[in-house]
């Protein structure tokens, strides 16, 4: 019996059928960090925005969950960039964006800020912060950290025109020792 386990193995591997399981390799210069999983709520009245674009691909990329919340914009436009961002699509304010993030995937633990609007801004920011966990995060896509609350554990802000930093610049704010990093402004 293993005489033709192996044989048909072999026979398999001539003709191109054998998948071998690849293993990652470590590269001169590149660092591979482990990202555990962050359950994303990205609130936005502009997805158009390219930064929020690359940022919502990156961290949808890096095996993150992402809601992406359209307050007072066209839900079209919303739906689209979710689509092309690999993101979830919830059109309203941030408290129909939680409460369909926790039925997906459980609690948000990131808010990922994209609004000119102060008001769905301020509403946003008071939704997750009476309902995130403890050592929850927020990223503002501005100029500024927004205020942090007691239970969310760091709230910085990236502001960069370029996309692909933003993108990187998210994903290293989601990084487990990045926790340590809090008030901060990361230029480009």
């Amino acid at each position: 019996m293993a005489d033709n386990y192996l044989e048909k193995k072999m026979q398999d591997r001539e003709r191109g059928l054998h998948t071998a399981a690849s293993r990652p390799s470590s590269r001169r210069g590149v660092a591979s960090l482990p990202l555990p999983l962050r359950r994303v709520l990205a609130m936005t009245d502009r997805p158009e925005c390219p930064i929020l674009r690359a940022v919502a691909a990156a961290l949808v990329a890096a095996g993150c969950k992402v809601a992406l919340v359209t307050a007072g914009s066209d839900p079209r436009r919303g739906n689209e960039c979710a689509q092309r961002t690999g993101a979830r699509f919830v059109p309203g304010d941030a408290t129909r964006g939680l409460d369909e993030c926790e039925a997906a995937w459980g609690q948000a633990d990131t808010l990922l800020m994209a609004c000119n609007d102060g008001a769905a801004s301020d509403a946003a920011l008071t939704a997750f912060t009476r309902r995130c966990a403890e050592g929850s995060r927020i990223i503002n896509l501005g100029d500024s950290p927004l205020p942090k609350p007691d239970r969310v554990a760091t709230s910085n802000a990236i502001a960069t025109a370029d996309p692909s930093s933003a993108a990187t610049a998210a994903v290293y704010l989601l990084l487990p020792l990045s926790s340590l990093i809090d008030g901060h402004t990361l230029r480009q």
